[in-house]
């Protein structure tokens, strides 16, 4: 996971022009929402980047979309530990 956080920030300071601080801030929210299948913190924490002129590329935005609307679906079919044990399901 650590390998995944320096790479996102890095590019949210070569590319997204933040400074190093908010960088490594941004990147280990969204890395740690991501570990623990948090994808609305996730998807929060895309957006408020977004809002302050980060470029965020759109495929990262919508993979986090539509595993925050997998996560409500299988969390409404009555997984309670949601997206991931609805994987490892097997009838």
């Amino acid at each position: 996971m650590e390998e995944r956080t320096s790479v996102l920030e890095e590019y949210l300071t070569d590319v997204g022009g933040i400074s190093k601080t908010e960088a490594a801030r941004d990147a280990r929210r969204v890395t740690d929402a991501v570990s623990t299948q948090a994808w609305g913190d996730a998807q929060r924490t895309i957006v408020a980047m977004k809002q302050a002129g980060v470029r965020i590329p759109l495929t990262l935005t919508l993979t986090l979309k539509n595993l925050h609307g997998l996560q409500m679906l299988s969390t409404k079919a009555g997984f309670k530990h949601g997206l991931f044990e609805a994987l490892a399901y097997q009838p």
